[in-house]
């Protein structure tokens, strides 16, 4: 399939050595992703500094990942220091990362549904909508004035909407037909209020119920509604064979990701590459932090030397790759181990959404 593939290429470092960081000691118990991962919530914090060895209290989070040991995940973009989140308890960080993969996931999605309604009907925000109808009562209210002689026509509201909007539509549709009955019959209420701000919220409102009504819409968004209902994103772990086929190469983490583009929205994968480095002479510096209380271990950035892949640990743990076959690992498959999952498509003859 074809995978949108964000390398996020990191060394995991086998080796905590004693003289880098005090603490950090030779006598260490190795644990595999798979059982560390399997301890129900754990946090990942990604850490950029200027070089590997100068990680501190004052190093840039920008992202922080929790793993659930249903192999679920959730993440979100932060700006705060390692001291920062070091001073915040476990179950503070995860609310701040729920609170803000929600926000980030709704941001998405809301975007797109609004793209989607603009299709069938101009669903201008609350504030264009005021300024379009006071825009139209400016220039247009004794031209299409009420009254017996010279009724409002539903026909005038073309004089409301952009022109550059018309052509979106088509004006013997049923649904185009009704959004400018609605716009019609509040325009014609504003004569007497002349309630901009009123009206348009009205006007925005109300078209907005009538295109979620539509069985168009519901069918077109069907899918979509069922990731809104259980808006999951899973990951899994591949443990990658090297040339031989016969050996553990390399480990990595795929996780779902939700994407959007103008006319389509779709969960794709997202491989992040791990490697390690069990060479005590590589260039690649072993991974152990003492921040305040606490140690950090994980993984090294292979793409970039500012960034590092952290969780809090006892300091006694390190990391190694999970054995093929490995409980709750699959291998050699990380192109397939999630099908991309279309949620809405769009039209490839015309560019624009099935709608």
């Amino acid at each position: 399939m074809k995978k949108i593939k964000k390398a996020l290429s990191i060394t995991l470092s086998v080796i905590l050595i004693a003289t880098m960081l005090a603490g950090c000691g030779n006598k260490t118990k190795n644990t595999t992703l798979s059982k560390y991962l399997s301890n129900g919530k754990t946090i990942w914090y990604i850490v950029q500094s200027d070089n590997y060895a100068n990680v501190g209290k004052d190093s840039q989070v920008t992202d922080i990942m929790v793993f659930y040991d249903d192999g679920t995940f959730i993440e979100a973009d932060v700006d705060k220091t390692l001291g920062a989140v070091e001073n915040m308890k476990d179950s503070e960080i995860i609310e701040l990362v729920e609170q803000r993969n929600k926000e980030n996931i709704d941001y998405k999605i809301n975007n797109f549904l609004y793209e989607i309604k603009s299709k069938l009907c101009p669903i201008y925000t609350v504030e264009q909508w005021e300024v379009e109808v006071e825009t139209f009562f400016e220039y247009h209210y004794e031209e299409c004035k009420p009254d017996g002689s010279n009724p409002f026509s539903p026909n005038d509201i073309n004089l409301i909407i952009d022109d550059k909007q018309i052509d979106k539509y088509d004006d013997n549709s049923e649904i185009w037909g009704k959004c400018k009955e609605i716009i019609a019959n509040n325009v014609l209420d504003c004569y007497s209020t002349r309630d901009y701000k009123t009206t348009a919220n009205n006007i925005y409102n109300e078209l907005t119920q009538y295109i979620e009504s539509t069985q168009i819409y519901k069918d077109r968004i069907a899918k979509i509604q069922e990731f809104i209902d259980n808006p999951v994103l899973e990951y899994k772990l591949v443990v990658n064979t090297d040339e031989t086929g016969n050996n553990v190469g390399n480990e990595s983490i795929v996780v779902q990701h939700l994407s959007a583009s103008y006319v389509e929205m779709y969960i794709t994968s997202i491989e992040i590459e791990l490697f390690t480095n069990a060479n005590k002479e590589s260039e690649h510096y072993p991974v152990c932090y003492e921040i305040y209380d606490s140690y950090y271990a994980g993984f090294n950035s292979m793409d970039s030397q500012d960034k590092t892949l952290l969780t809090r640990v006892d300091k006694e743990i390190n990391f190694v790759y999970d054995e093929m076959g490995a409980k709750n690992t699959t291998t050699d498959n990380a192109d397939t181990v999630f099908e991309k999952i279309m949620l809405y498509e769009a039209d490839k003859n015309t560019n624009e959404g099935l709608l």
